[in-house]
């Protein structure tokens, strides 16, 4: 089995010596300019045109990072860089699922716990105590059920939160309550007092967070965006 494999920063060498060790009858190299010889998988993250796009006989191609929307967007822009039929595979996961609970965590509870406010008032020199938050009715909205969506997701509910999902097809989380389908979007934001977006980035997902998202949602909700710069209409949000 012969992998290429191309990333414009990354250490190639622990990479390569990572697959190596699991893959010891593999044949691991990194790709350059000129390299035209046989391989059966591709590894890659920004891959230039030439390399790809006359190698039709790939059994897969992997891209290292989470989505696929980056390379799509390269075949977008340059038909051809990804050959005809050849499959392409995305990370789910490696270790961006703890990232991801552990600064939702964070911001979830900055708001939670009114900080916000609290350091609204001490730049005012106030000092006042508000009424706190509960955890039954702070609901917190996840869009997206994928791997990193479902891990945020599962891990908020199991600290006690009300929290609910929303994917455009039916998914199952524990603790979760879920809701699927463009038509019931508008049930799944209206309860919510936050609202964290982990959708993948796709045409369909393209500037979701929008106005007529944005009216439906609680008085002084809150907005954490973890995915795309794309999925949000900035002139809406201001």
């Amino acid at each position: 089995m012969n992998i290429i494999f191309y990333h414009p920063f990354f250490d190639a060498n622990t990479w390569i010596s990572g697959m190596k060790a699991r893959l010891p009858d593999a044949h691991i190299r990194v790709w350059e300019h000129g390299d035209d010889k046989p391989a059966d998988y591709a590894m890659v993250w920004l891959p230039p045109y030439e390399m790809l796009a006359s190698r039709n006989q790939l059994k897969g191609i992997f891209a290292l990072g989470a989505g696929v929307d980056a390379i799509l967007k390269q075949e977008q822009q340059k038909p051809g860089t990804l050959p005809a039929g050849v499959p392409v595979m995305r990370l789910e996961d490696t270790g961006m699922g703890l990232q991801m609970q552990e600064y939702a965590i964070a911001k979830v509870m900055y708001y939670f716990r009114r900080m916000d406010d609290y350091k609204r008032q001490q730049s005012q020199r106030l000092w006042k105590q508000l009424p706190a938050h509960t955890y039954h009715n702070f609901v917190i909205g996840v869009l997206g059920a994928g791997a990193l969506g479902a891990s945020v997701a599962t891990k908020l509910a199991e600290l006690g939160f009300n929290v609910r999902c929303w994917s455009r097809s039916k998914k199952q989380i524990n603790q979760v309550e879920s809701f699927y389908g463009n038509d019931q979007l508008s049930d799944f934001v209206k309860e919510c007092q936050l609202l964290i977006n982990l959708l993948p980035y796709t045409p369909q997902t393209h500037g979701i967070l929008n106005f007529s998202l944005f009216e439906q949602l609680k008085p002084s909700s809150y907005l954490i965006n973890l995915a795309r710069g794309a999925h949000l209409v900035d002139q809406d949000l201001l």
